[in-house]
């Protein structure tokens, strides 16, 4: 029996995605661009368009937290798969 089981799990050629893809639609997506307008409008109007307006991601509803990206590191560093890399010289 638990080698069925085995056998199930190594059937697999890729992992399951995360649980928080299903947050990742279409109406969520619009939902988030009608928020950033939103904010945008109350900016000062001379603001550079390209950069997004900012929203605080724990001010917005559970389903749209997962569509805003975090800040990156203040310092440029980060840590992936043991590794320190610097921003800069990526």
């Amino acid at each position: 029996m638990a080698d069925q089981a085995q056998a199930r799990m190594l059937s697999a050629a890729f992992p399951t995605p995360p649980p928080f893809y299903k947050h990742f639609t279409k109406d969520n997506v619009s939902k988030l661009r009608e928020l950033r307008k939103e904010a945008s409008k109350n900016k000062v109007a001379d603001a550079d368009e390209s950069t997004r307006p900012e929203i605080d991601a724990l001010s917005l509803p559970p389903e749209l937290r997962y569509l805003v990206p975090p800040e990156p590191p203040a310092d440029g560093r980060f840590r992936s798969f043991g590794a320190e890399l610097d921003v800069r010289h990526l």
